[in-house]
């Protein structure tokens, strides 16, 4: 009788716990971070979960320390802007940089020195319609489930699907919308009276600074959110065709030294008509006040119809500083 084969021992239940038991190991070793490794950045729950609401689904809830992943985040940021700042001086600094170089004079765009270099420490839903219209929300799910969620929308015209998505998904946040270029809502949400509690909308446009006497009216941010008795927005979504600008500056500058009064902020931004160092200089106060982007992607559409640069782009942010549901673990409520 010759020695047993391959197959006969492969059969044998002892040889395949044994086989079991060694992958086992060997992924266990392979996963494991190493002890010293700078990078290896453990993920593992630390404690109990905590819930936004003790009806919500506890599978989307934040395990462990948010704060370190927060500093983390905010680490690698900063190396981010270290090399902006280089890149900046290898192509002669902002004043030698047009926003779109001519075909086949310079290799780059204005895009390719400011990235969403942020991590989102929570999944990142896009929210509304595919294409122009739909936006990217860090910790969407956690946001709406609060008891007193508030979104500002300003530059609805006739689309209203990403606060349609935010309305059905919630019990609880109201929406308010601006608008000097429509009399209403977008029918995805205008034509649902079950959202007529949670929904107002004004023609009014939003501008650096207050004038009710104007037409349209025009009003701040600053200035909206003291007439509807606000001091926080949750969702800030803003498509002002340009006007973004001004109407940023005027809040950075009121809020100088002091956590902006929004969660997170969904920015279109046009920069057709704005300089290169100009458009730095924006983005710097927007790094300094705490806004970190976390998300972008270019409007598309706009390029395709109006055979055009690339300088219409969609962009989100996360405030990193005051005290919000994206930058602490809140208890459960009772």
């Amino acid at each position: 009788m010759g020695p047993p084969s391959f197959n006969t021992i492969h059969r044998h239940p002892r040889f395949a716990l044994s086989l079991l038991l060694t992958l086992l190991l060997t992924s266990l070793l392979l996963l494991a971070p190493r002890s010293g490794d700078p990078t290896a950045f453990s993920w593992r729950p630390k404690g109990k979960a905590v819930y936004v609401d003790k009806d919500y689904n506890p599978g989307v809830a934040m395990w462990g320390d948010l704060r370190k992943i927060l500093d983390y985040n905010e680490g690698m940021y900063q190396h981010a802007i270290r090399e902006r700042k280089e890149s900046l001086r290898q192509w002669g600094g902002p004043g030698a940089l047009n926003n779109f170089p001519q075909p086949n004079s310079a290799f780059y765009t204005m895009w390719d020195f400011f990235i969403p270099a942020f991590s989102c420490p929570f999944p990142v839903s896009r929210v509304g319609v595919l294409g122009d219209g739909g936006k990217w929300v860090c910790g969407f799910e956690r946001v709406i489930h609060q008891h007193d969620c508030i979104v500002y929308s300003s530059g609805v015209a006739q689309e209203s699907s990403f606060e349609k998505v935010i309305l059905e998904k919630s019990a609880t946040c109201k929406i308010y919308g601006y608008d000097l270029s429509v009399e209403n809502w977008g029918p995805q949400i205008r034509d649902r009276p079950e959202f007529k509690s949670r929904i107002a909308f004004k023609p009014w446009k939003l501008a650096p600074k207050v004038s009710a006497s104007a037409t349209p009216p025009e009003y701040s941010l600053q200035g909206l959110m003291k007439h509807n008795g606000h001091k926080f927005i949750d969702i800030l979504k803003l498509d002002i065709e340009g006007s973004e600008f001004d109407v940023l500056d005027s809040l950075f500058e009121e809020y100088k030294g002091r956590p902006l009064p929004f969660g997170q902020l969904q920015l279109e931004i046009h920069a057709g008509q704005i300089s290169f160092a100009d458009f730095l200089h924006f983005w710097e106060r927007l790094e300094e006040a705490g806004l970190r982007p976390f998300w972008t992607e270019p409007n598309l559409p706009s390029i395709v119809f109006y055979k055009s640069n690339p300088d219409v782009s969609e962009w989100s942010f996360i405030n990193i500083r005051g005290d919000h549901i994206l930058l602490h673990n809140p208890e459960p409520y009772n």
